[in-house]
């Protein structure tokens, strides 16, 4: 087991020089810039001031996680649907959503995360061009951002009317 009290500014190489080969011994697995972790079928258990980072499989392939035990809060962190549409979390909790639609009929649309946030925090809307030919403004409208939806109006710039069939993709954040 590693030793942070070894050497010490009083001690002699010739005395404490089992001690510190002990303590690279016990870094050695990170001594090739990888660090090997074993596998594991559930979430261990963890004291309150710990910190747990381990590797366990996600479906077929391997996915590190990290858990923080005073909360008891998982995170796959190294899993995302890679997709048009899709999520991905950071170590941190926070969580990240992504998507394309098209605006319905009156111009407006409510778009549904697949799983809520517990907290969204911020949704950000690009237009992706549109079919109808025209210029168009895509505005999010913020009161209606909530933890399972939000929802799209967009207007026409020029005439102030309502417009369906407007492409855009999105971006939110949450945890």
């Amino acid at each position: 087991m590693y030793n942070p009290f070894i050497p010490q500014a009083t001690d002699q190489v010739s005395q404490s020089q089992a001690q510190i080969l002990d303590n690279f011994t016990a870094l050695e697995p990170f001594g090739n810039g990888y660090a090997q972790l074993a596998e594991l079928t559930v979430d261990p258990t963890l004291a309150a001031n710990q910190v747990g980072l381990y590797a366990k499989h996600v479906g077929t392939k391997p996915a590190l996680f990290i858990k923080n035990g005073t909360t008891s809060s998982v995170y796959d962190f190294t899993t995302a649907t890679l997709s048009a549409g899709g999520q991905t979390r950071l170590p941190s909790g926070v969580l990240f959503k992504w998507g394309n639609a098209t605006t319905g009929v009156g111009g407006l649309l409510t778009i549904t995360y697949g799983t809520a946030f517990d907290h969204a925090y911020q949704v950000i809307i690009t237009t992706r061009g549109t079919s109808v030919g025209q210029t168009v403004l895509v505005n999010l409208q913020p009161a209606s951002v909530g933890a399972a939806s939000f929802a799209v109006y967009s207007i026409n710039v020029t005439t102030g009317a309502a417009t369906a069939g407007v492409e855009f993709t999105w971006f939110a954040i949450g945890d």
